[in-house]
């Protein structure tokens, strides 16, 4: 180890560059090693987490599509409410746009209630329609 002396006669000790870089490197790999592994983990399970998101929407679609006009208003009415006071306060944009799917959703259930057309929920398509 290299030893430089200060002029109050203090000896301070370096360690030389080579065991810092040698340090780093190791600590890189450990972390490589650790992201390949949460990487592999999530890559795992996300089949899974995005078949229960599916299950999860098409589901609180139903309900919506079931629930009566005033209840469709309320609902909303308050989403919305809960959109731009999140967006006041500062909120994240992405809580923001979260928070504006239930709007969306109810309101296009709105929308088709009040034009008279709706789409299929089985995922066909009918010749002229979206």
């Amino acid at each position: 180890m290299a030893t430089i002396t200060s002029p109050r006669s203090d000896v301070i000790e370096e360690s030389p560059p080579a065991g810092r870089l040698a340090a780093a490197r190791a600590v890189a790999a450990d972390a490589t090693a650790a992201a390949a592994s949460l990487t592999t983990d999530a890559a795992a399970r996300l089949p899974g987490v995005a078949a229960t998101t599916r299950a999860g929407f098409d589901d609180a679609n139903r309900r919506i599509r079931a629930s009566s006009d005033e209840m469709l208003r309320l609902g909303t009415a308050v989403s919305f409410g809960f959109a731009v006071g999140l967006l006041i306060t500062g909120a994240s944009r992405f809580l923001v746009a979260a928070a504006l799917v239930p709007v969306g959703m109810m309101g296009v259930a709105m929308l088709e209630r009040w034009t008279g057309s709706s789409r299929p929920t089985d995922g066909s398509r009918q010749p002229g329609g979206l």
